[in-house]
Formats: C-alpha cells, sequence, structure tokens
C-alpha cells in the first residue's frame, strides 16, 4: 500500500512528509519506509486534535479531551464573572446603568 501511495504521489507530483507518517501496532517482520525513508511507529497518534490507535477513533478518549475543555473553559468564565444561569451581579448590574 506504501508503494502504492508513492508511486501515485509522484505520478501526480506530491509528495507525502515521511516523518509525519506513523504506522500503528505494525508486525515486527517487515520495513515500512516512504521514499526510501523509515517511517515512525506508533499504538496510537492525534490527528487534527483526535485520538486514533489500530481499531480507529478512540471515542472515550476523545469524550475525556471534549470534558476537560469545557470544563476548563466554564472556570474561565466563571472567572470573569459569568455562570451557567445569567451574568454575575457585578456585570448586570454595569449593564442596567448604561
Amino acid at each position: 500500500m506504501l508503494k502504492n501511495a508513492e508511486s501515485h504521489s509522484t505520478q501526480y507530483h506530491y509528495r507525502w512528509h515521511p516523518t509525519k507518517s506513523i504506522i500503528i501496532n505494525p508486525s515486527p517482520s517487515f520495513t515500512y519506509s516512504l521514499y526510501d525513508q523509515s517511517l515512525t511507529y506508533a499504538t496510537s497518534f492525534k490527528y487534527l486534535g483526535i485520538p486514533f490507535n489500530e481499531y480507529g477513533i478512540q471515542s472515550n478518549q476523545l469524550l475525556h479531551q471534549n470534558i476537560n475543555k469545557a470544563t476548563l473553559k466554564m472556570q474561565q468564565l466563571r472567572y470573569f464573572g459569568l455562570h451557567m444561569y445569567c451574568f454575575g451581579l457585578l456585570p448586570a448590574i454595569r449593564s442596567y446603568k448604561q
């Protein structure tokens, strides 16, 4: 498959980046290379912030990652006086004065 990707890229004048390519849980009996450069091996990786392993998207890890991000953002908003019911008392008073 790597040879097909390499020949396709040569035919259509584009290039894959071997140092950014990862092989997940490879078979130890094979060597994997692209443009005569060895590829990195890993058990998992992130692509566009989405965690992948040999079975596909790691949905549990993605869910926990999103929960942690949302919790952090809510803490930051709470620090500025915002909470889940409305704006804080001080911003509400300021808006009524204007």
